[in-house]
């Protein structure tokens, strides 16, 4: 898998964030366990500006998500401009979620390419 050089990325976008892993489920559409027994896999997103404060009526704002597309998500957290542009305004927290098969969220590790059935946009969603 391709990923991001470490020297491309913003560091002041990156010290706003932190990174986080999830358990995803891999098959939605079958009931009984995945292949090698694995029926979830790590998803990595971002949460960004959590030092957020409140907004004049005590509320914390909304949610800005953004939905990874076919790379390592923090490409989409360095160049999503519309989004860091915006959060302060709303008072929002922004999470990047990485798409499955791409950067760190890899089904299966180096046995991904026997497995990429479970690579669809049914299931992406």
């Amino acid at each position: 898998m391709v990923e991001v050089a470490e020297s491309s990325l913003n560091t002041e976008l990156l010290a706003q964030c932190d990174q986080r892993f999830r358990n995803a489920t891999l098959d939605h559409f079958n009931w009984g366990p995945g292949d090698l027994n694995a029926t979830t896999y790590s998803q990595r997103y971002f949460v960004c500006g959590e030092q957020r404060q409140p907004s004049a009526n005590g509320l914390p704002g909304p949610i800005f998500l953004y939905l990874g597309n076919e790379a390592d998500v923090t490409l989409y957290l360095n160049n999503t401009g519309l989004m860091w542009e915006n959060a302060a305004a709303f008072n929002a927290l922004l999470v990047f979620a990485e798409h499955r098969y791409y950067g760190k969220s890899v089904p299966y590790g180096g046995q991904v390419r026997r497995h990429m059935r479970y690579l669809s946009a049914e299931q992406a969603m």
